[in-house]
């Protein structure tokens, strides 16, 4: 049974990670002015996003799928391995959309894959529905 957002002894968390600095500001900026009681966090790479994950556990992460090192695929799977990060929604972006890549990132463990350019409307709507279910 998901503990109520009023019960945690933390803000609820939401992690954004992009490779693309402007990117990962602008949505974290976006969410901050949609969300100003949620706690937001940002990564540029992969493996930053692990270690956040891993140190934070973010109960949403908005995720890159294209990034060098470890992408977005490997960073969801990590998560959804993880018994204490995997209750963590994970809503995939990327510029790359095509029925493969959303069933791949699916298959990973994504609540939604969205296509770049992001529709902010959109992803307010998904990240609003992930954090009712936490």
């Amino acid at each position: 049974m998901p503990i109520p957002a009023q019960l945690k002894d933390r803000p609820l968390r939401i992690l954004v990670v992009d490779d693309e600095r402007a990117m990962t500001q602008m949505l974290a900026k976006a969410i901050r002015a949609q969300f100003p009681d949620y706690e937001v966090v940002e990564a540029q790479d992969g493996f930053r996003a692990g270690a956040i994950v891993a140190t934070q556990t973010p109960d949403v992460v908005i995720l890159d799928l294209k990034m060098p090192g470890m992408d977005g695929f490997e960073v969801c799977k990590m998560i959804k391995a993880q018994e204490a990060t995997r209750h963590a929604a994970v809503i995939a972006v990327t510029a790359y959309g095509s029925d493969e890549t959303v069933e791949r990132i699916m298959a990973c463990g994504a609540s939604a894959c969205l296509d770049k350019p992001v529709d902010l409307n959109e992803l307010f709507a998904q990240v609003g529905s992930s954090l009712a279910e936490t």
